[in-house]
């Protein structure tokens, strides 16, 4: 709404690591979601789900959690014209993926059980490692892919992109803040030259 009323973007006044941490965070509601649905529904609750869907309160928190995150962010994808990510937030990904899963056994060594059961050692062996690294791979994977999705509807829909009327021109920052600072500095030129003159007259 503020976008669509002013043409900028509450954004644009933070500072850039905010804008960094912003961007890093689009990133990571934009993939996760699809990672949660895939893993839940193939590892967590096997076929034919009688355990996930038993109930009405299960099937209402279990399709509120683990499929409608992945509808909401397959719509912010579609819908959103936001640009395309750059690749070094897959290695953002992939950390916080291994950090979730770190906390697993933390919980599990204060708890005496495990939050997911095909990370127990014991009983699936060698199998942990495998569906660990898989893990992984698939939020790599699904960051790209989700990407790639972005870059497509940007090369598809052009400039078809519905834009607010007071939106700036779309030059690099760089640009921007460079010429800021060339009319900053003439008009701080200007007010000395101006403050000479009078001194002068005086």
């Amino acid at each position: 709404m503020i976008y669509a009323l002013t043409g900028r973007s509450p954004l644009r006044r933070y500072p850039r690591f905010l804008q960094m941490l912003h961007s890093l965070f689009y990133s990571t509601i934009i993939t996760y979601p699809f990672i949660v649905t895939a893993v839940y529904w193939s590892l967590i609750s096997t076929p034919p789900h009688t355990k996930a869907l038993g109930t009405l309160m299960s099937r209402w928190s279990n399709i509120s959690f683990h499929c409608l995150n992945a509808v909401f962010a397959f719509f912010e994808v579609v819908f959103s014209a936001v640009l395309p990510q750059t690749w070094t937030h897959s290695l953002v990904i992939l950390l916080i993926l291994g950090l979730y899963l770190a906390m697993a056994y933390i919980i599990r060594a204060a708890s005496r059980f495990y939050v997911y059961e095909f990370m127990d050692t014991k009983s699936m062996g060698a199998l942990t490692g495998a569906y660990i690294a898989g893990i992984g791979a698939m939020g790599v994977i699904a960051f790209f892919v989700v990407q790639g999705a972005v870059w497509i509807k940007q090369w598809s829909c052009g400039r078809r992109v519905r834009k607010s009327k007071y939106d700036l021109p779309r030059w690099p920052l760089e640009q921007r803040m460079s010429e800021y600072s060339a009319n900053a500095n003439a008009n701080a030129n200007v007010e000395k030259e101006y403050a000479v003159g009078n001194e002068r007259v005086w």
